[in-house]
């Protein structure tokens, strides 16, 4: 990689205010029309303090699943791709939850906090993934259409140059493909224990990618 690029590339930009304008909307709606989403019984609670809970419990349920989107950042369709054999990732996600579920159970004093039930749970984390996860593909597809003119200008297999006729590829050391005018090399990922230049190579006829 090239240490003159910036660390936030622009489709980490895209990602980052797509998904922030995306959550808040999100949020807005869950927390106002919570009343005809969820069917807990709150006629001894405050009506404030349950909106507050749905809205903080929503914030985390949307905070996890976007950790799961976040996990490709180059606009590859399957972000859950290799996710089996990031042993850190599922055990820092799972301990996040479990703490989730802590804190709304055992920490209503503390965190100024009301009881929800297994069913608002379930609509609620069901929002949040299926809402995040449309929303984060969307967004690669918006960005490959804009960028490239096709929405699946990602290709593996035999068949690679047969499907497309790719203009200035570049296959990143994560094994995807990206496609822009202003990189006009292909650049091919890096093998531990030798050296490769970028000059002059053709795009191999098997890339391992989706």
């Amino acid at each position: 990689t090239n240490s003159n690029q910036p660390l936030v590339s622009n489709m980490m930009k895209r990602n980052i205010i797509g998904q922030s304008v995306f959550q808040s909307i999100s949020l807005l709606l869950v927390a106002n029309f919570a009343d005809e989403l969820f069917s807990d019984n709150e006629s001894d609670s405050d009506h404030n303090m349950y909106k507050r809970t749905i809205a903080f419990n929503f914030i985390v349920c949307q905070t996890l699943a976007n950790q799961f989107c976040m996990r490709k950042v180059y606009g590859e369709y399957n972000f859950l791709r290799g996710l089996s054999r990031n042993t850190w990732f599922c055990a820092v996600t799972a301990t996040e939850f479990v703490l989730q579920v802590i804190i709304m159970t055992f920490g209503n004093s503390v965190f100024d906090l009301v009881s929800i039930s297994f069913s608002t749970w379930a609509i609620m984390l069901s929002i949040a993934f299926c809402g995040v996860w449309s929303f984060q593909i969307c967004l690669n597809a918006g960005y490959w259409y804009w960028t490239t003119g096709s929405l699946f200008p990602i290709f593996s297999g035999p068949d690679f140059h047969e499907r497309k006729e790719l203009k200035n590829p570049i296959v990143t050391n994560y094994g995807t493909v990206e496609f822009s005018p202003r990189t006009p090399q292909f650049v091919p990922p890096i093998t531990p224990g030798r050296q490769i230049s970028s000059q002059g190579r053709k795009a191999p006829e098997n890339i391992p990618l989706l």
